[in-house]
């Protein structure tokens, strides 16, 4: 198989980009962490703004087409995102790079649990199975000791999870009838909306290293939500949101080499346990490709 037919092959389309999503999302969540004076109204309102300008520019040269269609679940996408998204945003500042990320992405079980409802797709057993048994990964490297304790702040970033659950299932449902640049520039142009207020009433007056960062954080985030919204064109979203668990596992280990954040014995089982349910969810969706 020649580079370009692999390139355009059905895994590559899916489970390929979901995985470089996950990356770039880690390398996004290291930015957010390396300079946190800005606050994370400010951090969301520009990376929304930087996908805004970067996805009107390419519709500016005819590169893409944005062509709305669905603006209801437009919306919903747009709402719902910047919420989880913000929220993310305070778990990596005021948690920390691992364990705040690993608290936001729980939601793959509220996308799970919420995709027969918005989408009409039903998981099958394995698909469970492998989605409990990598939260338990998720949980051993967030609360090695075994200990259940969550702090209000936890709290506040699951629900951003649970957005983010409504959100995933909005991408499936919108690639239906609209195109991944449309349903991105949607919720770029609905993020700037609601965080502007918020971002710009608040401090503005940054060193140019850190506008620097504001902005590679924007192009990053940009680069992984449009490859994430591709590739819900060729995965299930309980599929997907399994593959994107490694995305904490990446932070967690970021974490412990650039911030001194703890990693212990547990915590490596867990994300042993995590990337083994990435292994095994893409080889998966490579069989029933390999059958069809």
């Amino acid at each position: 198989m020649t580079f370009r037919e692999h390139a355009q092959s059905p895994f590559w389309l899916g489970t390929g980009r979901m995985l470089l999503s996950a990356l770039l999302f880690s390398l996004m969540s290291l930015l957010v962490k390396l300079d946190n004076s800005a606050s994370s109204y400010l951090v969301t309102f520009v990376r929304f703004l930087t996908g805004l300008i970067i996805l009107a520019s390419m519709s500016r040269l005819r590169m893409i087409a944005i062509k709305p269609v669905n603006l209801p679940w437009l919306a919903i996408r747009g709402f719902f995102g910047t919420i989880a998204v913000c929220l993310l945003y305070v778990g990596i500042s005021k948690i920390g790079l691992g364990k705040g990320t690993m608290l936001n992405y729980t939601y793959p079980v509220f996308a799970a649990a919420l995709s027969p409802l918005i989408v009409r797709e039903k998981n099958s057993l394995s698909v469970w199975i492998t989605l409990l048994v990598a939260l338990g990964g998720c949980y051993m490297i967030l609360n090695p000791s075994g200990a259940f304790q969550i702090k209000g702040i936890e709290l506040l970033v699951l629900c951003g999870a649970l957005c983010a659950g409504v959100a995933v299932n909005s991408i499936r449902r919108l690639s239906k009838t609209d195109n991944s640049y449309t349903i991105y520039a949607a919720f770029c142009l609905v993020g700037t909306l609601i965080m502007a207020g918020p971002a710009l009433s608040g401090r503005l007056d940054f060193s140019p290293a850190t506008w620097f960062i504001l902005i590679c954080i924007g192009v990053l985030a940009t680069a992984a939500q449009l490859l994430m919204t591709t590739a819900y064109r060729h995965v299930r979203v309980a599929e997907g949101s399994i593959i994107a668990f490694l995305v904490p596992v990446l932070n967690a280990i970021l974490g412990a080499m650039f911030f001194r954040e703890k990693i212990g014995f547990w915590n490596i089982v867990g994300a042993v346990i995590v990337i083994s349910c990435c292994t095994y969810a893409s080889w998966k969706k490579q069989q029933e490709i390999s059958v069809a």
